[in-house]
């Protein structure tokens, strides 16, 4: 194993090169290219998901708006689709 590797979180690298661009570092959805969706576009506080869903973290639903089988709705936004690839993927390198 690389002396760096048992510190690499691959969660954090993925998020910050996909996901921080619209729902910001925080997920709270104050990311750089918020201001540049279409208008009435309302990117989710990421922080609140749990909340929202009597206190329990909603996985499955989350999982499956990454990997793309649960589109979006946002105006502009196609979804997630384009992360499932990557996503399935590193399912695969993981399971070998």
């Amino acid at each position: 194993m690389c002396a760096g590797a048992q510190n690499f979180d691959i969660g954090k690298y993925e998020y910050d090169g996909h996901c921080a661009i619209c729902h910001g570092t925080s997920g709270k959805g104050d990311g750089p290219f918020e201001g540049l969706l279409k208008s009435g576009t309302v990117v989710p506080d990421l922080t609140e998901l749990s909340k929202k869903n009597n206190g329990v973290f909603p996985f499955a639903h989350v999982y499956a708006t990454i990997d793309g089988t649960v589109l979006t709705k946002a105006p502009g936004h196609e979804g997630h689709a384009y992360l499932g690839p990557s996503v399935r993927d590193q399912e695969l390198l993981l399971e070998s």
